[in-house]
């Protein structure tokens, strides 16, 4: 079956969806899932290439789906993705020059004061994507102060000495 033809089926199945109109999004999928997926750029490209008819969303769509699939195989679990991935220069300002054509104007001083943060926040978006909500967290924890002084605390012993930890 073609790209083409494959995509012709999903859109067939949508709209055999909207006829039906019955929806239960707590039968065999946890809500939280549901609507991550509901947000998720994949479905909103697949929504509104098929509302407009324009095939460039869908195109796109295509292309964000191979990129998945060469990210799971680079990075099979999120160990890995952790140790191994990095958000680089180059990837930041591709994404920038992309919001520049967009219309999205550089800040070049907001930029200056955050972008570490701006590519924490990427990547663990991407791990979200690739994987859960879990591995969002475990990436943007490692720059979140409440979650770094919590874990000093637990290792140095601050519960015990301040007669506060649970026995």
């Amino acid at each position: 079956m073609t790209q083409q033809e494959e995509i012709q089926k999903l859109v067939d199945k949508v709209k055999e969806f909207e006829k039906n109109e019955k929806t239960d999004l707590s039968s065999g999928e946890d809500l939280s899932v549901a609507i991550m997926n509901l947000i998720s750029i994949e479905e909103h490209l697949f929504f509104t290439g098929s509302k407009t008819g324009n095939k460039e969303y869908l195109d796109i769509l295509l292309q964000i789906r191979d990129m998945r699939k060469e990210l799971l195989k680079k990075y099979p679990d999120i160990s890995k993705f952790r140790s191994d991935f990095k958000l680089t220069d180059a990837m930041f300002e591709d994404l920038i020059a992309f919001g520049e054509k967009k219309g999205v104007p550089r800040d070049s001083a907001g930029l200056a004061v955050s972008s570490e943060l701006i590519k924490v926040q990427l990547t663990a978006l991407l791990a979200r994507d690739l994987w859960n909500t879990d591995a969002y967290w475990q990436v943007i924890n490692d720059i979140n102060p409440f979650y770094i002084k919590a874990m000093e605390s637990l290792k140095n012993d601050t519960f015990e000495r301040m007669k506060i930890a649970e026995k």
